[in-house]
């Protein structure tokens, strides 16, 4: 007989009796893609939807970055001016600087660390004269002191001691991000001076404790 209007869909064209039913497999189908969906609808509303994921991953490789850094360097001391300060905080914590704003404080300081073997100085520090008298004890017995943005000249004069070493010229000084004069003893015990210009701080603590291998 023949069928006018919109023919039937037959999945099993070529036999002999017609299936309008859906697949199987379709089926199959349509109920694990519901099913997925009401779990992850379901787990949402139980605990929340966590889109600060990829946030809280970047931080957390922040922090380790830093502490990575941080572990790169022995501790080391900055004799600061509180209401002038050279460097900043994260600075400080980069070089794992232990911050000490008297001769007081510095002098407690390598008392009870005596791995610390470099000074980082404020050239305001470098200014008051009661300042000067633990510094130049500090370089007699050995250890490093380095004045932040300070001419060697005006350091050697500070410290009592004669340089050979130049001061830096203005363009080194200008298209530096920090820059440093020094004296120290080094890894083979002689007594040595620096006047050193750096483009990035880190690069600055990690050629000073190089120089003290």
């Amino acid at each position: 007989m023949a069928h006018f209007g919109k023919d039937t869909h037959d999945q099993n064209e070529g036999l002999d009796t017609p299936d309008t039913r859906p697949s199987i497999m379709r089926v199959i189908a349509y109920a694990i893609l519901a099913y997925l969906l009401v779990a992850c609808v379901t787990y949402g509303f139980l605990y929340g939807f966590d889109v600060s994921e990829q946030t809280e991953q970047a931080q957390q490789q922040a922090i380790l970055q830093e502490q990575q850094v941080l572990n790169a360097f022995s501790p080391a001391a900055y004799f600061t001016d509180a209401f002038n300060p050279e460097l900043t905080p994260e600075q400080v914590n980069q070089g794992n600087l232990r911050v000490v704003e008297s001769p007081a404080e510095l002098g407690s300081l390598l008392g009870t660390n005596t791995e610390i073997e470099m000074i980082l100085v404020d050239e305001a520090v470098l200014r008051d004269e009661a300042n000067l008298p633990i510094l130049r004890q500090q370089v007699g017995l050995g250890k490093m002191v380095i004045g932040l943005r300070v001419p060697q000249s005006a350091l050697s004069e500070q410290l009592e001691r004669s340089t050979t070493a130049a001061d830096l010229e203005r363009d080194e000084v200008l298209n530096a991000a920090v820059w440093v004069s020094g004296w120290y003893t080094d890894g083979e015990g002689n007594s040595a001076e620096l006047s050193s210009a750096y483009p990035q701080f880190l690069g600055m603590m990690a050629d000073l404790h190089q120089r003290l291998r």
